[in-house]
């Protein structure tokens, strides 16, 4: 009774220890994860501020380093179809920084352009 109340244990043990490894391996891969949404969000908070008129280069450089820092998730072994929808979330909030930085540009764009006379005749 005593033998096969050992092998129970021990069966128990090696799934204790099974089950605390994929813990530790699922609480790296979320801390991993959780780094990236936070760099991601830090780069889009920045896009926010990024001139469209005079510094064009400078956000097209923020969104291709977004790319990349998803792109190294995919080499790194996460699923790209299970990242669908988490990049739908950035596609969301690139693009209301743009439409931020487009309202902003069309603001200084009239406060910027020198003054256009016109004259009407009228007949």
């Amino acid at each position: 009774m005593f033998k096969s109340h050992g092998t129970i244990l021990n069966s128990w043990n090696i799934t204790s220890k099974k089950l605390q490894t994929a813990a530790d391996r699922l609480s790296t891969e979320n801390r991993k994860l959780r780094k990236v949404h936070f760099q991601i969000s830090d780069k889009v908070q920045e896009l926010m501020s990024v001139d469209l008129l005079r510094q064009q280069q400078r956000w097209k450089d923020g969104l291709m380093d977004i790319r990349h820092i998803m792109a190294n998730l995919v080499q790194q072994g996460f699923a790209s179809e299970n990242m669908t929808p988490w990049k739908s979330h950035w596609d969301r909030q690139l693009y209301k920084a743009l439409e931020h930085q487009y309202l902003m540009g069309l603001e200084a764009l009239n406060e910027n352009l020198p003054e256009i006379r016109v004259e009407l005749t009228y007949r």
